[in-house]
């Protein structure tokens, strides 16, 4: 009774579909509240294991300022874009036959 690799990638793809629309439902839910959108970006995810030297490099870097743009512009992509993205990815790598 063993689920084959494919099978459990679908579903990975699954849980992160549904994780990211209540995600988004959780930011819709607090606009409707509060009157602002909840900017929740993948730095906050990726933030507590940050090295401390890469995150001090991250906040004033002294060289690599070109890296520094791509990995600042990636790590501000809204974390429901990242999750739907990977899990329509996922999804479609393992969908079942």
């Amino acid at each position: 009774m063993s689920i084959k690799l494919s099978s459990r990638i679908f579903w990975l793809g699954m849980f992160l579909l549904a994780g990211s629309v209540l995600i988004g439902a959780a930011q819709l839910f607090l606009f409707l509240k509060n009157g602002t959108w909840p900017h929740w970006v993948l730095f906050n995810v990726l933030y507590p294991f940050f090295p401390t030297q890469l995150f001090g490099w991250f906040l004033s870097p002294q060289d690599w300022f070109g890296l520094h743009k791509v990995v600042e512009v990636t790590l501000n992509f809204p974390i429901v874009a990242v999750m739907f993205v990977l899990a329509v990815i996922l999804a479609n790598i393992g969908k079942p036959e």
